[in-house]
């Protein structure tokens, strides 16, 4: 049986780490590809290799947790999956029995860490956006297997004008490019680049398969090609096509401009545009001397009123 404090009931636990992560990553998405870990192995009751899980990432505020088989093994004290399986000849039911007795650990150690209360579901200190923050990788990999982007790519492209000639709108070329160590697991990485009919590439890489980095790279191309696309051929493409924005702080400039002429601070105002595509894309106003000015969108806050405050810049001849 389980050991003093495995949550119950056991077959649940599973259930209860997709919505976790699907709660705490801000998004519905494959969990089992993007944070289980496996290896080929032999198990007693199977007379093949198979995949057995190893490790199981955990999106916490404090950055990616790594719970592994060894403190799996540990904390069971001797009890294996077999050991709760009822068909253990079945291949496919042993191996949600693994998944639920490895993951009846990972279940434990959010709670005890204070990221799940004591119905199972996730905290204000899990939900936070610092967790966001702190696990890039994992939010990368979640937004990759959220969505199948290789056909919202490829969909995109046949609605731009590309090349008559161009036999294939996107190629993938990926490979595995070694094993890396992740805590005391090692895990596969692979590489992928995709290649659009225009000649650019995007490339990535991701551990678990050569799909997951496909769709890593399908995701990188997506969003370039959206965003690029968004205000091309318009006014305020012209405008700030050039860049000139990265170069000069305008929101510093912007105030600093006001400070001298001890005129009102100025107000920003800032508010999502759209969030449909894994990312989220804001539009920002400030308001001088009770005069309002509009940016284009960014891709974050911050981008979107440097945007709005260029726009003022540039009306009242800051340079």
């Amino acid at each position: 049986g389980a050991p003093d404090g495995a949550p119950a009931p056991l077959a649940d636990c599973p259930d209860i780490f997709r919505r976790y992560c699907c709660r705490v990553l801000g998004r519905s998405f494959d969990v089992a590809r993007a944070m289980y870990m496996s290896q080929e192995s032999a198990l007693c009751c199977s007379p093949s290799l198979r995949e057995t899980l190893v490790a199981v990432h955990c999106p916490s505020p404090e950055g990616p947790q790594l719970v592994t088989l060894a403190e799996v093994e540990e904390y069971w004290k001797g009890v294996a999956p077999h050991d709760l399986c009822a068909c253990p000849g079945d291949d496919a039911v042993l191996r949600e029995a693994e998944i639920a007795w490895f993951l009846s650990v990972v279940i434990v150690r959010l709670t005890e860490a204070g990221y799940l209360d004591a119905e199972h579901r996730p905290t204000a200190t899990a939900l936070h956006a610092r967790t966001r923050d702190a696990c890039p990788e994992l939010v990368s990999r979640a937004r990759a297997l959220s969505e199948n982007w290789k056909v919202l790519l490829h969909e995109t492209l046949q609605r731009l004008e590309t090349p008559s000639t161009a036999y294939q709108l996107v190629t993938y070329d990926s490979e595995f490019v070694g094993v890396e160590a992740v805590g005391a697991v090692a895990v596969k990485q692979f590489r992928a680049v995709a290649t659009l009919c225009t000649g650019e590439e995007y490339e990535e890489r991701c551990f678990g398969d050569a799909e997951a980095a496909e769709q890593a790279s399908a995701v990188a191309a997506f969003e370039a090609l959206v965003y690029s696309t968004r205000f091309q051929g318009t006014p305020q493409h012209k405008e700030f096509s050039d860049n000139n924005w990265r170069d000069s702080n305008w929101k510093g400039l912007l105030l600093e401009w006001l400070a001298k002429r001890r005129s009102p601070v100025a107000q920003f105002d800032t508010w999502l545009v759209d969030d449909r595509y894994g990312w989220a894309e804001f539009q920002a106003t400030v308001t001088v001397m009770g005069v309002e000015y509009q940016g284009v969108v960014g891709r974050t806050k911050k981008e979107a009123e440097r945007f709005a405050a260029m726009k003022a810049c540039r009306a009242l001849g800051i340079e």
